[in-house]
C-alpha cells in the first residue's frame, strides 16, 4: 500500500448502498453544497473541480488519511452518550 488512491465501482452489489438521510441530512448537505459554490466563485480560475462533495476550500479532493486526521479529534471530542436515555 503505497497511500494511491483507487476509485472504482463496488466489487460486488453487495458494495452499493443508498444511505436514507432524512430531512435534516439533506438540508445540511444542500447549505454544504452552497457555502461550495461561494467558494468555487470566489476561488475563481484557481477552483478544482474535483467533483467531490467534501473537499478542501479550492475544491480539491482530501486524501483518506487526511479525513481520518480531521475526523478522529473530533470524533474523541463527543461526550459519551447516556445509557439511561
Amino acid at each position: 500500500m503505497d497511500g494511491t488512491v483507487i476509485e472504482d465501482t463496488p466489487k460486488s452489489d453487495a458494495g452499493g448502498r443508498i444511505i436514507p438521510l432524512g430531512k435534516d441530512g439533506v438540508a445540511v448537505l444542500k447549505a454544504h453544497r452552497l457555502a461550495q459554490k461561494k467558494d468555487k466563485l470566489s476561488w475563481g480560475g484557481a477552483w478544482v473541480d474535483s467533483g467531490k462533495m467534501f473537499a478542501r476550500e479550492d475544491g480539491s479532493a482530501f486524501h483518506p488519511l487526511d479525513i481520518r486526521r480531521v475526523r478522529a479529534p473530533v470524533h474523541r471530542r463527543r461526550p459519551p452518550t447516556d445509557p439511561a436515555a
